[in-house]
């Protein structure tokens, strides 16, 4: 896909999660709008912020954020907020009719089931679609052109998609881990995450290499995996069976060689940073929703299968 230069442009602002399908959708914001990227003699127009879910990441921060968007651009301002939903949700409302007020185009592109379930009575622009994820969402909002296979791939991980045309093992948990590895500063044209999102947007021959480069660290990953499978503790939590883990490392896949991984109810991650305790939070069972429990219980939200929240203090103790 060629991208053209835009000289009637505008100035866009764009709220991502901070986990790789956001950035992904961030980045695919940069490749189409940001005429700094396609022309280093021109200004750049796109700003990107990543968040995670917690407290720091309130309204307050949000419009915070955008006053000074709209202190240094002026005019033609647009807001994404892609992946992700300010919580609780009548924020996220407040927020949208506060960027109506400034006379702010805002778009909310998301997948998460519980926020569009909470707000799909109030229309907002965008396109909130659960059968992908944000960066697929984002592309199909932009543009019908055929998205790029790093978009697919990285949808298909995040919605875990375990019927996906590529390989967990040789394709999908590499390119994750290769993108992970190269941080989440979007603003930076010159920096090693935007040169390869963009080389991998414009060269399929760089898909490949980079996949071969993601092998060695899923390697280490794995190891790293294998080590925390003594760490793993056993606890009942709000009449749920539970297997815990504290580390730093997302996903599921770091329970699945536990002789008790489908026996319980939840497999949940924490880790601490000094001030909040962040949570993923992940069930085999269907008759369990994570998103709503992770919305209730972890100021978070996210998938039927799948969540995360952050609070300021440790729930996960009542061991078995």
């Amino acid at each position: 896909m060629e991208v053209e230069l835009l000289t009637d442009y505008k100035n866009i602002l764009t709220f991502t999660h901070n986990d790789v399908d956001g950035v992904l959708g961030g980045f695919i914001i940069k490749y189409l709008f940001d005429n700094n990227l396609e022309d280093s003699s021109w200004d750049m127009n796109v700003k990107t912020y990543c968040c995670s879910y917690g407290k720091t990441f309130n309204l307050a921060w949000f419009k915070q954020k955008t006053e000074e968007f709209i202190e240094e651009y002026q005019e033609n301002i647009v807001v994404y907020l892609i992946d992700y939903a300010i919580q609780p949700n009548n924020e996220m409302i407040k927020f949208y009719n506060w960027c109506k007020e400034k006379d702010v185009e805002f778009h909310w592109i998301d997948h998460h089931i519980t926020a569009i379930e909470n707000l799909k009575h109030f229309n907002i622009p965008g396109l909130q679609h659960s059968a992908h994820s944000g960066c697929l969402n984002t592309w199909n909002h932009l543009t019908d052109e055929e998205p790029p296979e790093i978009v697919k791939m990285i949808s298909d991980f995040d919605i875990w998609n375990k019927g996906s045309k590529f390989s967990w093992e040789n394709e999908l948990f590499p390119i994750v881990y290769f993108i992970n590895s190269l941080g989440l500063d979007l603003n930076n044209n010159e920096n090693d995450l935007v040169k390869q999102l963009k080389l991998l947007f414009d060269n399929k021959e760089t898909l490949g290499h980079c996949i071969d480069i993601g092998k060695f660290i899923s390697r280490y990953v794995s190891s790293i995996h294998n080590q925390n499978l003594k760490k793993i503790y056993k606890i009942k939590w709000n009449d749920y069976d539970c297997l815990v883990l504290n580390t730093i490392l997302p996903g599921a896949t770091q329970f699945e060689k536990h002789p008790d991984y489908n026996d319980v109810d939840l497999c949940i991650t924490w880790s601490f940073d000094g001030k909040y305790y962040y949570y993923g939070v992940y069930t085999t069972k269907s008759n369990i929703d994570v998103g709503y429990l992770c919305q209730q219980h972890f100021n978070g939200g996210g998938h039927k299968g799948c969540g995360g929240g952050q609070l300021k203090e440790l729930i996960l103790h009542e061991k078995i």
